[in-house]
């Protein structure tokens, strides 16, 4: 099975992503998904273990098993069961693993891009709020180093 990562979504309410996952071929609909529950995934993969996956992710083991207990619903799957050697993924799990773990790479790569700041070539206008001694003392210098670094950006002052 293979799973298309769509159109990410910021919900109004709230600071996560949340990351839509459908089926390629459609056959079963999926709902959203928090995107952290990818990680929860490799991370229990890799450590067979709840409690090592929440060591590494800096999480509480009950935060990771609720996880889990959501993914599991979510694919209606048990995708891990416990036996002596740890957390052995199911035949579902371990199909999951290769996707995930390309969905986790391709959004570090996203998350991972930055629009770099150029000061010299920068023609943004910014405004600098502070008391009014600080103007006195702190704007000269402040306008003095901006004038050489960005030449062409505008400053605005206000108190």
């Amino acid at each position: 099975m293979a799973l298309i990562v769509g159109k990410p979504v910021y919900p109004d309410n709230a600071s996560t992503l949340i990351l839509s996952i459908t089926n390629s071929n459609n056959a079963i609909g999926m709902d959203d998904i928090d995107l952290r529950l990818l990680s929860v995934f490799d991370e229990i993969y890799k450590t067979r273990s709840v409690s090592g996956a929440a060591q590494v992710l800096d999480l509480s083991q009950p935060a990771v098993s609720v996880a889990l207990a959501k993914l599991r619903r979510h694919f209606g799957d048990p995708l891990f069961v416990r036996t002596s050697a740890g957390m052995e993924p199911t035949p579902f799990g371990e199909g999951l693993v290769r996707p995930v773990r390309d969905a986790l790479a391709a959004l570090g790569t996203v998350l991972g891009h930055s629009h770099g700041f150029d000061p010299a070539a920068s023609r943004r206008t910014f405004r600098v709020c502070m008391t009014d001694i600080s103007q006195l003392v702190l704007l000269p210098r402040l306008w003095e180093r901006l004038r050489e670094s960005a030449p062409q950006i505008t400053s605005r002052s206000c108190r």
